[in-house]
């Protein structure tokens, strides 16, 4: 019987932090003009191409779920972590990600760019 409720727990929690972070989407899109992320991991670009992209409703999923750890309900919690993350974070954490996986990102060392 516990782990039954511990699963059921655990997708409450996933998706009440999928379904906060969708609406806080929604709302950033309404608020600022632009457009609201499709809930979609592939897209095709200009030239026909599938790219897989990196959803932003998933990578402001972690900071849904730290704040739904903090009180009780915890879909609540997670679900208002959700849309707090999406309305206030929006895209710089995949932006970044991305960035890096392009490899336009200098890493240095304590401000250091380059080594001579």
């Amino acid at each position: 019987m516990f782990i039954l409720r511990f699963i059921f727990k655990t997708i409450t929690t996933l998706l009440a932090a999928l379904a906060g972070n969708w609406t806080g989407d929604r709302l950033r899109g309404q608020v600022t003009g632009q457009n609201g992320h499709l809930l979609r991991l592939v897209h095709t670009n200009e030239q026909g191409e599938s790219i897989v992209a990196i959803n932003p409703l998933l990578s402001n999923l972690m900071p849904a779920l730290i704040l739904g750890s903090v009180g009780r309900p915890r879909w609540l919690y997670t679900f208002v972590g959700g849309v707090l993350a999406s309305i206030f974070l929006g895209d710089r954490y995949e932006e970044r990600f991305m960035e890096y996986l392009r490899g336009e990102r200098s890493i240095g060392l304590g401000g250091i760019s380059e080594l001579t």
